[in-house]
């Protein structure tokens, strides 16, 4: 039986084929580029593609993508046929991708850079088969990972850890708001994550206070953990750097663990370096 996984999103009812063309050429300037064959289109509604990253062999098993867009009641109509009682009211997505793999071959390599382009571009909602939408998309077995260079997998590295400092903050009883800290030195020593709460926290200040280190370090993150929203900036010494924007939701009573329903990831200019 094939294993499916749904990408919903605020698409700002963009044309299916404009979110595919956009979802290809953001893999490609993400170091992960995807080849779409066998493309078709239905108007603005629909588009479907076999996906692969570029250098790999097409064979019939390949990932197949099917974009819906341009229609919030259709998109959640099929939300509420997967649990809508599981997503976070607010933000309505308008459009949704299909991914679907051959039952024998999971091609995780061609789904993280689908995954990572849509994060990168929509705000974004993950449905997995037989998890449904409490799942991280870190807990997948993501075991065929594409080739990124080494400041990506500082900014990468980074900002999973503080992720998970934030949740482990946050199920420890950490009361909002407050920021955390994390550097990584020139040796590629990362420090522990620093919590600290703040009335009214501001990245900026977070990032300034570690001016005086500037030399001695090659990479940071500083989240700061507001009532149900947490903004991560991550920076390298190269300047390069990127700010990620997700909401959180903390499920469970005796088995407690934080669900990301939504999360964005844009560039952004460098404080430090």
């Amino acid at each position: 039986m094939p294993y499916g996984i749904r990408i919903f999103c605020v698409s700002h009812h963009l044309g299916a084929a404009e979110m595919l063309d956009r979802v290809l050429s953001r893999s490609a300037s993400q170091g992960a580029p995807l080849r779409a064959l066998d493309e078709h289109a239905v108007g603005d509604s629909y588009a479907s593609a076999q996906v692969l990253l570029a250098g790999r062999e097409h064979n019939t098993d390949s990932l197949h993508l099917q974009i819906y867009a341009a229609s919030y009641y259709y998109t959640w109509s099929t939300i509420q046929d997967y649990g809508a009682h599981l997503v976070r009211p607010g933000t309505v997505p308008d459009a949704y991708a299909s991914l679907t793999f051959p039952s024998h071959e999971l091609d995780w390599g061609t789904f993280e850079a689908i995954w990572r382009s849509f994060q990168s571009l929509w705000p974004v909602i993950l449905h997995v088969d037989g998890s449904g939408f409490d799942i991280d998309p870190d807990d997948l077995d993501t075991e065929d990972r594409p080739i990124t260079t080494s400041g990506d997998i500082d900014m990468e590295g980074l900002l999973k850890r503080a992720r998970e400092a934030v949740q482990d903050f946050l199920l420890r009883g950490a009361r909002v708001p407050f920021v955390v800290t994390l550097t990584l030195d020139a040796g590629g020593e990362l420090s522990s994550p620093r919590q600290l709460d703040h009335p009214d926290p501001n990245i900026e200040e977070a990032v300034n206070e570690l001016r005086g280190r500037r030399r001695e370090l090659r990479g940071l993150a500083v989240a700061v953990v507001d009532a149900d929203r947490v903004e991560t900036h991550v920076e390298v010494s190269t300047g390069h750097a990127m700010r990620n924007e997700a909401r959180f939701l903390v499920r469970g009573h005796t088995r407690r663990r934080v669900v990301w329903p939504g999360a964005v990831t844009r560039p952004a200019t460098a404080l430090l370096w």
